[in-house]
């Protein structure tokens, strides 16, 4: 690993790798990385410009992907399998019937014993002001309580940006 310090005009993706961890694929600094350096701007792997979706939504965006795409757009972590107990049993009577299908579709997705394109995207996604994307290299990036790094959506660049909040290690994960 390099030893030389990234800063905000060197970052770039050569200063991370992706690479097997504790807890699927991550991305880990190869360098040591100073705050406010920028460490990702990528573009989605596959976008919704609504955060009102529902699973055919998604599984139709999916389909428009080259095949190429889809297999990266599968490899990424799918939160399946939750125990069912975890989400409502029962939803308000006033909740519309479109509403309605929705929430079970995305609970299904979360309880599904199998990964599905819904979980894959529901585990994925991230905010995009208008809707919600999925990225191949910033879904790797560590989503914890007490991060090491800021994830924000440029719309005017579309794409989705990361910043070093604070020193990061060589071999950390990012």
């Amino acid at each position: 690993m390099s030893s030389s310090v990234a800063t905000p005009s060197t970052m770039t993706e050569q200063h991370f790798e992706i690479k097997a961890g504790p807890r699927g694929l991550g991305a880990y600094a190869t360098a040591l990385v100073k705050p406010g350096a920028l460490l990702l701007a990528e573009p989605p792997l596959l976008r919704i410009n609504t955060d009102y979706y529902f699973k055919f939504d998604i599984e139709a965006l999916f389909a428009a992907l080259p095949p190429s795409k889809q297999e990266i757009y599968l490899s990424l972590s799918s939160a399946h399998g939750q125990p069912r107990d975890w989400y409502p049993s029962k939803i308000h009577p006033a909740v519309s019937s479109e509403e309605r299908k929705r929430i079970k579709e995305q609970h299904a997705a979360r309880r599904g014993k199998d990964k599905s394109i819904l979980s894959v995207f529901m585990t994925n996604a991230m905010d995009t002001g208008d809707g919600a994307a999925v990225f191949e290299r910033a879904s790797r990036f560590n989503h914890c309580c007490v991060p090491n790094a800021s994830f924000a959506w440029n719309e005017k660049l579309g794409v989705e940006t990361i910043y070093a909040t604070k020193e990061i290690e060589p071999g950390e994960v990012s």
